[in-house]
């Protein structure tokens, strides 16, 4: 198709047009200047041969109004002002991003492990506030991930978002090489299908291509949508991204729905995972204060090893996932009384299944903190810090591997007593038809248990050790594994498969 002649600039009382900065299907973007604030803006226009279609004009007003629900999030792109310019062309005037966007980034530079993951969790915060705003980004993409003067990642182009609403009118705009299965089909896109493009985004990132492109192939849209819903997803192919975080993004991007992690936080405290199993400092998940979150903020540039660093409070919330397993556990093989839910492995080959659109989450109201509470050192190396207790609490929502805080060599972790953290996954491995799974506990305590459930049998186990032995496992055996202290379970569960 030929590429359209991008249109002029509008004249906008109070801003001066400098250059055109991008073009897309019925819309160009330009680089104004504010007069008043004086300010570099981008302002989104939408062309002329769109104005006649419903449709795009329905998009271009959605747009607008979606984006300043969530754009005063700081890695979501803000919009300042919507119009009508005097030539009947509406407009959007947004935050301008100096940087190239991450896709123009992956083509120039090979981006370090320890960047993609904070990506991942930035945006993933992003996507997560979305989603509690009861919208669907629906286009997640390097493309549409921008690069501030600070070098920050900012998500743009809600243009083809959509309401989680029963009634939300559904564009047919995707992005086939990071959309999931269920996007070729007629099945309704959930908060999964945002896990799945930005799994596929940190994919290509890392292996400087899109999941399913084969370099010097056949990379035609039909031939990438086949290989979307029936290949498996090939290996990244580098020596230093871990095996662990090719599991988390494997599992993001399950072709089945019901594999992936049930929502946006849930793949966040996955890779937040991966940063504390590498090491690394491990980014803040930023979520809007609305009742349920808090967040205790000091300067994150601070190099300085005894600075003690924000915390973020994150109330915990019902896994859609899992289920309470029986008080008292029973052996795998016996029944259990409750049923668990979208806990399947995912199969080597498996096309798209239809499922209806499920309610909009909405996050569950948090407990009133009670009792004292108390707090500890996590760091490397002789590192004096002055602790101030303060009263927040850190826990996590369902299927989460870690809630560690942002830190750069310490941190301060306050907790309601007898709440430990979620177990972090270790290495699984399978031999046959023998598996083992091992996990480290990050504030184990004497006496403590773990109640570990197969994905693929009935049942429950309540183990000592901090790993677990299964004889009769394949390649589609995971387990969910809880702490247990002092006879209660925690509400939590690490969920993680075997690797080969």
């Amino acid at each position: 198709m030929t590429p359209r002649t991008p249109s002029a600039p509008p004249v906008l009382p109070g801003y001066t047009p400098e250059r055109l900065i991008g073009t897309g299907g019925y819309a160009d973007v330009f680089l104004y200047e504010q007069h008043m604030p004086n300010r570099k803006v981008a302002v989104k226009v939408l062309v002329n041969e769109a104005l006649n279609g419903a449709t795009q004009q329905r998009q271009f007003t959605a747009e607008a109004n979606l984006m300043a629900r969530v754009s005063t999030h700081p890695y979501i792109v803000s919009i300042f002002h919507a119009d009508v310019s005097g030539d009947g062309r509406p407009f959007l005037v947004m935050e301008y991003y100096p940087g190239d966007n991450y896709l123009g980034r992956a083509r120039r530079e090979q981006f370090s492990v320890a960047e993609v993951l904070r990506v991942g969790v930035k945006i993933g915060s992003a996507v997560e506030t979305a989603h509690r705003a009861g919208i669907l980004h629906r286009d997640i993409k390097p493309a549409n991930i921008l690069t501030s003067e600070f070098r920050q990642p900012g998500l743009a182009d809600f243009g083809i978002a959509s309401a989680q609403e029963p009634d939300a009118d559904e564009s047919s705009g995707i992005s086939i090489p990071w959309s999931p299965p269920e996007a070729f089909g007629s099945a309704d896109l959930t908060v999964q299908a945002d896990v799945y493009s930005l799994a596929a985004t940190l994919y290509h990132l890392l292996a400087g291509r899109s999941p399913y492109e084969i370099r010097g192939g056949d990379n035609s849209q039909l031939a990438l949508m086949s290989r979307i819903e029936r290949a498996n997803l090939p290996s990244i192919g580098r020596a230093d991204v871990p095996a662990s975080l090719e599991r988390v993004l494997a599992q993001a991007m399950a072709k089945q729905v019901q594999h992936r992690p049930s929502s946006a936080v849930e793949f966040v405290r996955q890779l937040q995972g991966v940063e504390a199993e590498l090491k690394l400092s491990v980014t803040t998940l930023e979520l809007p204060d609305d009742g349920t979150n808090a967040r205790l903020r000091s300067d994150d540039a601070d190099d300085d090893a005894t600075r003690v660093h924000g915390v973020t409070e994150i109330h915990a919330q019902a896994s859609a996932a899992i289920s309470s397993v029986p008080a008292d556990p029973q052996v795998f093989g016996q029944p259990v009384q409750r049923r668990r839910e979208g806990l399947l492995a995912e199969p080597e080959v498996a096309n798209t299944v239809a499922r209806p659109r499920p309610e909009a989450p909405a996050p569950e109201a948090a407990p009133e903190p009670t009792g004292n509470r108390r707090a500890w050192m996590i760091g490397g190396g002789a590192v004096a810090a002055i602790a101030l207790v303060v009263g927040v609490v850190v826990a996590t929502g369902g299927s989460d591997s870690t809630s560690t805080p942002t830190t750069t060599e310490a941190a301060i972790v306050v907790i309601q007593p007898g709440q430990p953290d979620p177990v972090v996954a270790g290495p699984s491995t399978l031999t046959g038809a023998t598996a083992t799974f091992t996990w480290t506990a990050p504030t184990a305590e004497d006496g403590d248990q773990y109640v570990v459930e197969r994905t693929d049998a009935t049942g429950s186990k309540k183990v000592s050790e901090t790993s677990i032995t299964l004889t009769d496992a394949s390649s589609s055996t995971c387990v969910s594994v809880k702490v247990v202290r002092d006879g209660q379970q925690d509400s939590d569960a690490t969920r993680w498969c075997v690797t080969s």
